[in-house]
This record gives C-alpha cells, structure tokens and sequence, in this order.
C-alpha cells in the first residue's frame, strides 16, 4: 500500500526514504491493532495505550505482502515507542 492510497492524494503528503517504506507502510496500516485499556483516576478516566498487537500487526504485514524480519521489527517499535509517548501525554 503506498501512501497515495491511505491519504487518496495524487502526490506523496510526506517524503519517506525507500529503506524506511516498509515500515511506514506497515505502521500506517495498523490502525487498529492497538492494545489500550480504559482507566478511571481523579479527575476523570482516560484511555491508556499499551501498544501494538504485535499478532495482528504480523497478519497486516502479511495480507500487505511485506516480510516481516527482525529490522522491520526494530524499526517498527521505535515507531511504536514514539507514538506511545504521543498517545499517552497527559
């Protein structure tokens, strides 16, 4: 899946260098294979982002014919990882 097909722009929104496409392409595709759980606490509750379900994101990477190797997962977590400190800001 490129990018033109997840935003249905005719030209790229962002530039993403070839060694990082597949793990682009694999994190933009996981939208829902996110683990969170709903917590409650003073003030209100919220939603606490635990992160990947690294299960489904395997089928994803598989349906989307993208290999799924021991770098695609490093640099997937990194992204995981940033995305969780954005997600779970207070």
């Amino acid at each position: 899946m490129a990018i033109e097909q997840v935003t249905g722009a005719t030209e790229p929104v962002v530039e993403v260098w070839e060694e990082h496409r597949a793990v682009f392409e694999l994190f933009a595709a996981c939208g829902t294979q996110w683990r969170c759980t709903v917590v409650a606490g003073l003030g209100g509750g919220g939603v606490l982002w635990q992160g990947l379900d690294y299960a489904g994101v395997r089928q994803v990477a598989d349906a989307h014919s993208i290999d799924w190797t021991s770098e695609l997962l490093a640099d997937l977590q990194v992204m995981e990882s940033e995305a969780l400190t954005v997600r779970n800001k207070r």
